[in-house]
């Protein structure tokens, strides 16, 4: 759906209006925007076969046979599925991962703050455009679990000292559960990360509530329609600034251009930072976006 700017306000389609880049519904209920975005430029095919198979040796690279054969099955599948996968799909797959990821990283950390019952409940609606709802469900079901539990080995979920996380403590997992446990030991061989630490139970945090949905029945990702459509032409230099700036609003600042992917095995060189149109546009961004913390929080 094409969003072009203008100073009269548009009706979209269901009643939706938009205000020459306002993104005045947006604002108004507080959301956030958070994407993942890769330069296909910068990514020749041997490179992302070879980052491929990288990853596809390292699903399964620590196991043995004492762990649980729950897990050691979940992981061979997974590795055979991303063997298999083709590279197209296989970079959208690794972008989609990231930008979930990061959403509960920045959801959390966000709203914490401001309204922490919104923790307690994560639902996920997935625009199905033009995959099937089995390539969807295999994606979620059977690959970004343990991503997901990988992902946060590496990079444990920030939390705000002091915070009210009474709501997010119900997504915590049952360290009694010897298929957890078996997960945390390997986790503690690949990451380093202690067997007997607090994890969150990510399969329950991305599956209790989630829909496959029709775009054009469903206001909701309507504007997600509109505000990706947006960003995709403003970082390609294909809209004028009057018609997106505004989008900063709704981003949470963040440092190092984290939601630009490079995708890297150990030795490649790395192409350098964010350069050209997206630069620019990313920079006007940023003028724009939210802070984290609140003033109350940097005050503790």
């Amino acid at each position: 759906m094409a969003y072009k700017p203008s100073r009269v306000q548009r009706k979209q389609p269901n009643g939706i209006t938009d205000s020459g880049g306002d993104f005045t519904i947006l604002c108004a209920h507080d959301a956030l925007l958070e994407f993942c975005a890769v330069d296909m430029s910068t990514h020749t095919a041997a490179l992302v076969e070879e980052y491929k198979q990288a990853q596809v040796r390292g699903v399964t690279k620590h196991l043995t046979p004492d762990h649980h054969p729950k897990l050691v099955a979940e992981l061979n599948n997974m590795a055979e599925q991303l063997r298999t996968m083709p590279n197209q799909l296989f970079v959208q797959f690794i972008v989609t991962i990231r930008l979930i990821l990061q959403t509960i990283q920045t959801s959390s950390l966000y709203y914490v703050q401001r309204i922490p019952a919104e923790l307690g409940r994560f639902k996920w609606v997935i625009d199905r455009k033009d995959r099937t709802l089995t390539q969807m469900e295999r994606l979620w079901t059977t690959l970004i679990m343990p991503y997901g539990q990988s992902y946060f080995a590496r990079r444990p979920l920030v939390t705000l000292e002091g915070a009210d996380y009474t709501h997010f403590r119900r997504f915590d997992s049952d360290p009694s559960d010897s298929s957890v446990s078996s997960q945390l030991r390997l986790l503690n061989e690949h990451f380093g990360a202690s067997p007997s630490e607090e994890t969150g139970d990510i399969k329950m945090l991305l599956s209790e509530e989630r829909d496959f949905a029709d775009s054009r029945g469903n206001l909701g990702l309507q504007l997600v329609d509109i505000v990706t459509s947006t960003l995709r032409r403003a970082l390609n230099g294909r809209l004028e600034p009057s018609g997106w700036e505004n989008l900063g609003r709704l981003l949470v600042r963040k440092p190092d251009q984290e939601s630009f992917i490079q995708l890297m095995t150990p030795g490649t060189p790395s192409p350098g930072n964010l350069t050209g149109k997206a630069a620019a546009a990313w920079r006007r961004l940023e003028l724009h976006s939210k802070e984290m913390l609140l003033q109350e929080s940097r005050s503790r």
